[in-house]
């Protein structure tokens, strides 16, 4: 029997990589593997990051090895965040389950933004620059962005659903051209349209 497994491994939105590791390596041994080839990882928050067996949102335990989880030749692992992980180190940032796919897209620059936690924030920076740690899309610097409020919307995750919720009266929200009520929170369908406050900055909910 070889020392080593072959397996496919996901992180986050890179490729699917195929890799070849020891028997013997433990989880978080792994973990720092990774975290040194992917340098664009926060290595601080390497207690927040977890490895998965394809389909399964329950991590691998760090202090076994591949062979004590009797991971074979072709399992497919993933890599990415423990839900509720880090929260009060984030500013009560909750980290959603690892495969959640929901996306934003800034319809005026073309940026793409996981939805990693809850509630992630749409909104713009405080009048000092520093910016919310909740804050998912900042608006900052994008057309009419003075009509934003600081925290305009948020959107949340609950049975594998995302919502988003209307924070600010005086500066409405839209999800496909009807305006929300202040705190109305409405389920976000792939491709949902959400315009922000009267300038309606456009952003594009996508979950693939």
């Amino acid at each position: 029997m070889s020392e080593y497994i072959k397996l496919k491994l996901d992180v986050f939105d890179e490729p699917t990589q195929n890799i070849s590791a020891l028997r013997n390596l433990s989880i978080v041994e792994l973990k720092g593997e990774i975290l040194r080839k992917f340098q664009d990882l926060s290595h601080s928050d390497g207690d927040s990051y977890g490895l998965f067996l394809l389909g399964s949102h329950r991590p691998l335990e760090d202090k076994k090895s591949l062979q004590e989880l009797n991971i074979q030749n072709g399992d497919s692992l993933t890599f990415g965040w423990v839900t509720g992980a880090a929260s009060k180190r984030n500013g009560g940032k909750q980290l959603l389950p690892v495969g959640c796919t929901g996306k934003i897209v800034v319809q005026e620059n073309k940026t793409t933004t996981v939805v990693g936690w809850q509630p992630f924030i749409i909104g713009r920076k405080t009048a000092g620059g520093k910016k919310n740690e909740l804050i998912g899309i900042d608006c900052t610097g994008l057309t009419n962005d003075r009509r934003v409020s600081r925290n305009h919307a948020q959107i949340l995750f609950a049975d594998g659903a995302y919502y988003l919720v209307s924070l600010e009266e005086r500066n409405p929200t839209y999800v496909n051209g009807k305006k929300l009520k202040v705190n109305e929170k409405i389920r976000l369908n792939h491709e949902d349209r959400i315009e922000v406050s009267t300038g309606r900055i456009q952003l594009i909910f996508v979950e693939k």
